[in-house]
């Protein structure tokens, strides 16, 4: 397995949590398989792991007496995923380390943010990729995406001059770290409120809008 030394802070940080809660885990991008054996160990027993590829080989890292799974096709069809949703279950965790670009996170993301469970994590890898291009030809729109989503996290209490964006309803926390986004879902978000503490008693004078 490879993996970038400063994604495992982060790993620790953002998924210990699931450790030996038995989560549904998808990863977009098998390779040489390593990860999926590691995911498993590092979660626990009772792990479902769920490796996505388009190449057929990565078949070879299937191991359903550990529950780990390789389904081949491609991670940016509707179709393809929800019969993965429907095979497997929502997952816990999705981590994309796909394509490496712009249009391909964005396309997973849309399509899987909705099966996320509640409290999960959607983790996109290796941002770096999007630069391998020649300049002329990067494309930066998942940075654009990120903006988008930053804004649209703090519309409440914008007085609405920012609108809603395509995941905040749902999106609890946003992290970015070197060549990380990592994203928490949450399902039950409330209206952010503030409030006046006096004496212990707390009141609340408004809600955000």
């Amino acid at each position: 397995m490879a993996k970038w030394d400063y994604y495992f802070d982060a790993y620790d940080r953002h998924l210990f949590r699931f450790v030996g809660k038995a989560p549904v885990i998808y990863e977009i991008g098998v390779a040489d398989g390593g990860s999926l054996d590691f995911w498993r160990k590092s979660l626990g027993p009772g792990t479902t792991v769920v490796g996505i590829d388009i190449v057929d080989k990565c078949k070879e890292h299937e191991n359903p007496l550990d529950n780990i799974y390789v389904e081949i096709g491609d991670g940016r069809s509707v179709a393809f995923l929800l019969g993965l949703i429907k095979k497997y279950g929502r997952p816990n965790i999705v981590i994309d380390d796909g394509d490496h670009n712009s249009f391909a996170m964005k396309r997973s993301l849309s399509i899987l943010w909705k099966e996320l469970r509640n409290d999960g994590i959607y983790i996109i890898e290796d941002l770096h990729g999007v630069f391998w291009q020649e300049p002329k030809d990067w494309d930066l729109s998942i940075f654009d995406l990120i903006s988008q989503e930053i804004m649209g996290i703090n519309s409440p209490g914008s007085r609405g001059h920012a609108k809603p964006s395509m995941l905040s309803s749902s999106l609890k926390l946003l992290a970015c770290y070197w060549s990380l986004f990592i994203f928490e879902k949450s399902e039950d978000l409330k209206a952010p409120r503030a409030v006046s503490i006096q004496n212990g008693e707390v009141t609340v004078i408004t809600e955000a809008s």
